[in-house]
């Protein structure tokens, strides 16, 4: 039952309580120590005890089955790709081949981690980012000069400054 909520501790234990009594007793609220079985359903449990990731767990069974189904594709993923090496060369070979892949990774780690710029895709984002920006730059450049060669044109041939000093 996956997609159905859970019952509440309490409503368990009078459901089970009102099915065990027989109908004349039911209403008693002394009934299988009805005071009792309240107190031992609002008793704490393990579960309520654990860390928060594991208590979700705990109390949605849906996530845990979810969660043992990645685990377990893992887990084939990783016996998909050990198998071939053992086929190939035994387990000594398996065993250096995943430490040469992981020596592999962790070393593209590191110089992703330090040199960010020797990976392709983000050297070409860099270049875009740097090609706009210095294309927005050379735009606004070219606009200040044309408004300082407008103010520099002649607006009419009598206010000219360069013609005043021959007059």
């Amino acid at each position: 039952m996956i997609g159905q909520a859970q019952e509440a501790p309490l409503a368990t234990v009078k459901r089970v309580a009102s099915s065990l009594c027989p109908a004349t007793n039911a209403c008693r609220p002394t009934a299988l120590g009805g005071d009792r079985c309240a107190a031992l359903a609002d008793r704490p449990c393990a579960a309520d005890a654990l860390p928060r990731p594991f208590r979700a767990v705990a109390f949605a069974p849906a996530y845990a089955g979810i969660g043992m189904l990645v685990v377990y594709l893992l887990f084939v993923l990783l016996y998909a790709l050990w198998w071939p090496l053992l086929f190939v060369g035994g387990e000594a070979f398996a065993w250096l081949a995943a430490i040469y892949a992981l020596r592999r990774a962790g070393g593209a780690l590191a110089r992703f981690a330090a040199y960010p710029g020797s990976y392709a895709t983000v050297r070409k984002e860099v270049e875009g980012q740097f090609a706009r920006r210095l294309s927005q730059r050379l735009e606004a450049a070219a606009g200040a000069l044309e408004a300082y060669a407008r103010a520099l044109a002649p607006r009419s041939p009598s206010r000219n400054f360069l013609r005043m000093g021959s007059d």
